[in-house]
């Protein structure tokens, strides 16, 4: 069995959420890649994904979207789990989630594909980063400059994860 985490980001925090479930599923010793979704280039390789992109206006990115799309077909016979990145706060969790969910066009696609698992993940802005366009959102909306994600549920969620695609595969 070989596992693909492939992901989408704009400045680097659904890239790190990618990197910590890589780490997880590697420690349970489960051969795993880990790559940037324009750096894909053949999915045939892999019987089970993790796929990521940030939401941003209420969707995906356009690559993850396309990613999708484009590999729906193989994607609805393998093992896929999908996760996002978006809300921030200084609230915990489960209150920073309460009302976000799952874009319905990649929630369409999860179903066509009997995805296991659909997540979202708070996530975090670093202000130093982000394009003018970009600053002025979340100024106006105000999003504080703090990391809302939660490595312990991260790693809670792959450990999940690594232990079914380990029971599968025996």
């Amino acid at each position: 069995m070989k596992v693909l985490i492939t992901y989408t980001s704009k400045y680097g925090s659904t890239a790190e959420i990618a990197e910590a479930i890589y780490n997880h599923l590697v420690e349970r010793g489960i051969e795993t890649d880990f790559l940037e979704i324009s750096e894909v280039i053949d999915v045939d390789v892999y019987s089970a994904f993790f796929i990521g992109s940030p939401i941003y206006n209420g969707s995906w990115t356009k690559q993850a979207q396309r990613f999708l799309k484009k590999n729906k077909e193989l994607l609805s016979n393998k093992k896929v789990w999908l996760f996002s990145t978006g809300p921030i706060g200084k609230t915990n969790s489960a209150e920073l989630l309460f009302e976000w969910k799952m874009p319905k066009k990649i929630l369409s696609l999860a179903f066509g594909m009997n995805a296991i698992e659909v997540k979202i993940f708070p996530g975090y802005i670093q202000f130093e980063k982000l394009s003018v366009e970009d600053m002025d959102f979340f100024e106006k909306n105000g999003a504080p400059n703090i990391d809302s994600r939660n490595w312990n549920e991260i790693k809670l969620w792959s450990e999940k994860a690594a232990t079914k695609l380990l029971a599968n595969n025996s």
